[in-house]
């Protein structure tokens, strides 16, 4: 059915295509090419090779801030003692990566980045819910609650925290 031909008929059915991000405009009987070149650049991944980017300096520099700070508040104990003697694991990395590039947040349709990032209003919405369930759990990680004791909402399979059903 053309979205298109429903929005003008009935009111519903235009509501309905809104709500799937569809609209009543000329781009949506044929996309951009731009619009068509973007979405491609996202689904092939244009993956290649490159030489690391490292710096000697500044990994050193940053070797010796970390002993100083370390000095200090480090005590010798036996089992230190012991593991000076023992050899110590070291790793190391290719010269040559993979570089996977990230497309910028303005290259995702609005379809894709609706799924990716959340509104304002979804943000304040799962604050509020997580605030509520982190003090019923009086404000400790330790005892939070596990999903396999979480409610389960049959007709969506969402996970539902008991305090929503305490009163």
């Amino acid at each position: 059915m053309n979205p298109k031909a429903a929005t003008n008929n009935n009111p519903i059915k235009y509501k309905f295509f809104r709500s799937l991000g569809i609209r009543n405009t000329p781009s949506l009987e044929r996309p951009h090419q731009n619009e068509i070149l973007s979405s491609r650049r996202l689904l092939v991944s244009s993956n290649h090779q490159e030489k690391l980017k490292y710096n000697q300096r500044d990994d050193d520099s940053h070797r010796r801030r970390r002993r100083i700070l370390t000095q200090g508040a480090r005590k010798q104990s036996p089992k230190s003692i012991a593991k000076k003697g023992s050899p110590k694991k070291r790793i190391s990395f290719d010269n040559n990566v993979t570089v996977m590039p990230i497309p910028q947040r303005s290259e995702y349709s609005n379809r894709i980045a609706s799924r990716i990032w959340s509104r304002r209003d979804e943000l304040i919405e799962n604050m509020e819910r997580n605030s509520i369930e982190f003090a019923s759990e009086g404000w400790d990680w330790r005892s939070a609650m596990e999903d396999e004791n979480m409610l389960v909402n049959i007709q969506t399979g969402e996970l539902i925290h008991p305090v929503h059903f305490e009163r």
